[in-house]
């Protein structure tokens, strides 16, 4: 199949327009692996930030599953379960995570 020309809608087929699409998913599960690998290591530190960036992903997470509630609805409900409790459990004992009082 010749290429497309420059300007020309995408074509069924056509690699240069799919390997984007392919690829980016890839980048952005391997950029946010970093970010909560990073806050997973700031956490018993005792990290302010590691705590934000923990309840802003599992809020995230919560949004997301409920979103797929009418597809897997005892999946999604199980996940913001866990995501409600990991929201709880940073914002009440997140302070203790760091010291000595745990």
């Amino acid at each position: 199949m010749p290429p497309a020309a420059a300007g020309s809608p995408p074509v069924p087929g056509d690699a240069r327009h799919e390997a984007g699409f392919v690829t980016s998913p890839g980048w952005i599960h391997l950029i946010l692996g970093v970010v909560v690998f990073a806050a997973g290591v700031g956490l018993p530190a005792g990290q302010t930030w590691a705590r934000v960036v923990g309840v802003v992903l599992a809020v995230i997470s919560a949004v997301e599953n409920f979103l797929f509630l009418p597809y897997y609805p005892f999946w999604a409900i199980f996940v913001i379960a866990v995501d409600l409790m990991i929201i709880w459990a940073l914002l009440v004992y997140g302070r203790v995570i760091g010291s000595h009082e745990a």
